[in-house]
């Protein structure tokens, strides 16, 4: 016979929703460095579409991904 299943909302994971939680946690570990080149990418084109166009919105939107980008590494320190 098999355990009781605790009822739901325990605050305890159990079964594929642990195993689901492990594997997010390492695949986060993993990928963290390829996570941040890919935005550092994204980065490098928004400044990149401003300097060929001119266009402000480009310029926008490089400082919120900056400003985002910084953010996000104060937290995970």
């Amino acid at each position: 016979m098999s355990p009781p299943r605790k009822a739901q909302g325990d605050g305890e994971l159990t079964g594929s929703k642990l195993i689901a939680s492990i594997e997010y946690q390492a695949l986060d570990l993993l990928q963290a460095r390829t996570v941040w080149a890919v935005w550092r990418r994204e980065a490098e084109r928004l400044f990149a579409g401003y300097w060929r166009t001119g266009d402000l919105k480009y310029l926008c939107a490089f400082v919120r991904h900056v400003q985002a980008m910084r953010a996000h590494e104060g937290r995970a320190k």
